[in-house]
C-alpha cells in the first residue's frame, strides 16, 4: 500500500521517466493506493503501474485533488490485473500527450476532471496495438461524470479506443470539451470520440462542441455504438459547425 498526499514531484524538465512506479513481484500483492493532493510535473510518465503484461495486481487505487502538468503520459497501466482506478477532481494542463493511458487492466471510475490543455492531446485512451492483448470482461467498464477540458489552439481527443482490442463499455455523464476561438479554416482531424470495434459509449447530458464529433470503425462480428442521450451538440452553439461521423 501507498500513500502520496500533500507532495510535489517534479520530473526535471523531463529527465525522469517515471515518478511513481507501481509493481508487484509474484506472490506480494501491490494495492489500496492513495494519491491525495499530490502534483507530478514535467517528466515523461506520472504513474505507471505494472512492468509488463503480466505483472500481477498494481490495484485499486484512489486519486484525489491530484494535478498532473507537463507529462507526456499522465497514468499509464500496462498489466492485466491493474484495475479498479478511482478518480476524483483530478486536473491535466500543459504539455500533456495522453492524460490517463490504460493499455491493459481498467475498470476506471472518473469524477471530476479539468483543465486547459495545450497540446493536441487525448484525454483517455483504452488499449495499445503494442500490448497484445484484450481488456477482458472483468476490466472492461469505464465511468465518467463531471469532465471539462478546453483547449485554446488544439482540438483534444477526449476518448479513444482505437488501438482496444476486445469489448469496452463506457458510460459518460456531464462533460463539457470547451473550446478556444475556432473557426472552419482550423477544422479537427480526428474525432472527439475515436471508437473501434466492441466499444460501446453512452453519453447523457453533455456540451459537445468539437465539429468532427466521432471517428467509429466496426467488423464484421463486433459492432461499435455511440449513443448520445439529451447532449447539446455544434450546431446549437456555433453555427458554422455542423456535427460529422464517420463508420
Amino acid at each position: 500500500q501507498l500513500i502520496f498526499e500533500d507532495i510535489s514531484l517534479d520530473g526535471n524538465d523531463h529527465v525522469a521517466g517515471k515518478l511513481v512506479w507501481v509493481t508487484a513481484s509474484s506472490g506480494n500483492a501491490s494495492g489500496n493506493h492513495l494519491f491525495s493532493r499530490t502534483a507530478f510535473l514535467n517528466a515523461q510518465i506520472g504513474i505507471q503501474f505494472g512492468s509488463n503484461a503480466g505483472t500481477i495486481t498494481s490495484a485499486d487505487t484512489e486519486y484525489s485533488g491530484c494535478l498532473f502538468r507537463d507529462t507526456t503520459i499522465g497514468v499509464k497501466t500496462i498489466n492485466n490485473q491493474s484495475v479498479n482506478h478511482n478518480l476524483h477532481n483530478v486536473s491535466f494542463g500543459g504539455t500533456i500527450l495522453i492524460a490517463f493511458h490504460c493499455q491493459l487492466g481498467g475498470d476506471i471510475r472518473w469524477v471530476g476532471g479539468s483543465g486547459t490543455i495545450q497540446t493536441d492531446s487525448t484525454i483517455l485512451k483504452i488499449g495499445d496495438e503494442s500490448a497484445n492483448g484484450a481488456l477482458g470482461d472483468n476490466a472492461s467498464t469505464v465511468y465518467i461524470s463531471g469532465w471539462r477540458f478546453e483547449s485554446e489552439d488544439e482540438w483534444p481527443i477526449l476518448i479513444d479506443t482505437t488501438e482496444g482490442v476486445g469489448t469496452c463499455t463506457i458510460e459518460a455523464h456531464s462533460i463539457s470539451d470547451a473550446q478556444g476561438n475556432q473557426d472552419n479554416s482550423d477544422a479537427p482531424t480526428n474525432g472527439m470520440f475515436q471508437l473501434s470495434a466492441g466499444t460501446s459509449l453512452t453519453v447523457f447530458s453533455s456540451r459537445l462542441s468539437k465539429r468532427f464529433l466521432a471517428n467509429l470503425t466496426g467488423s464484421n462480428s463486433r459492432d461499435t455504438r455511440l449513443t448520445l442521450v439529451e447532449c447539446i451538440l455544434p450546431t446549437l452553439w456555433y453555427q458554422k459547425f455542423t456535427p460529422s461521423f464517420q463508420s
